[in-house]
């Protein structure tokens, strides 16, 4: 199968999506309060945007892990200057750490891509120690985003994301995914965030076309001549200009408390 995305596309999305998502992530690290936990794992830390952030929030050691090592080499030279940060080569379905070893355990659109998410899920809970914390902080639910007009890529969009190895329905899963392994469990959608829910036109354009490469490699991988996808852009930007547009992405967090036995 064609590559969809190289490492330097992951670099450019997840710091864009770290930059995007900072406030609601923020409200979150701060209900499980992150600044004071002793030991914290980040899964899934690709180049390493948000495990920075976390980072420079936190009094505590942080671990990042991920099962790329290209994406690695980026995070290590990212935060290098870091004295709290490890960063090793590890699966989310088999953890290299021992038992109860983290007082957080931390993902961020992580388990969407994990085949196995129950093993994963129990994977976590091995790890952290008893009264410990896991967090999702988002989990996206492709299949249930809702948009007016209706996209006409909406379709090529889905597969999309499931050649790049998406469950399309994981955010509906978490509640189920979490309290099944024990954890006493909330789950909610950040339906406020500037990040998922932008009421203000101007920047959701903004956030379009900072996101307009995303749509052109996406779409140009579907088979769509250049002027098609031009047109389509041009569309949707002048929906979102003259706001028309309604889109209601749905996404989900979740947090898992560990029984203190």
């Amino acid at each position: 199968m064609k590559e969809k995305m190289s490492t330097q596309d992951w670099e450019r999305k997840l710091k864009q999506q770290s930059e995007e998502s900072a406030e609601y992530r923020h409200r979150l690290y701060e209900r499980v309060d992150l600044k004071n936990k002793d030991e914290i794992l980040d899964i899934g830390c690709g180049t390493g945007a948000i495990l920075r952030d976390m980072a420079e929030i936190t009094n505590g050691r942080i671990t990042g892990v991920d099962i790329d090592e290209e994406k690695l080499e980026i995070a290590r030279n990212y935060t290098d200057d870091l004295d709290n940060v490890k960063i090793m080569n590890g699966d989310m379905a088999d953890l290299p750490f021992d038992d109860n070893s983290f007082d957080l355990v931390t993902f961020h659109i992580v388990l969407v891509y994990v085949k196995d998410q129950r093993r994963a899920m129990e994977e976590c809970v091995r790890v952290t120690k008893p009264g410990g914390t896991i967090l999702a902080s988002l989990e996206p639910d492709y299949e249930g985003d809702i948009q007016f007009p209706e996209d006409p890529a909406r379709d090529i969009h889905l597969r999309w994301m499931e050649s790049l190895g998406a469950d399309l329905r994981c955010g509906r899963k978490l509640k189920f995914l979490f309290a099944s392994v024990g954890l006493k469990t909330e789950v909610g959608m950040e339906s406020e965030s500037e990040y998922l829910h932008i009421r203000d036109d101007k920047k959701k354009l903004e956030m379009f076309r900072d996101q307009r490469w995303v749509y052109e490699k996406m779409l140009e991988d579907a088979g769509w001549p250049p002027e098609r996808i031009e047109g389509y852009l041009i569309k949707q930007e002048d929906l979102i200009h003259r706001g028309l547009k309604f889109h209601f992405p749905t996404a989900f967090y979740a947090m898992g408390k560990l029984s203190d036995k």
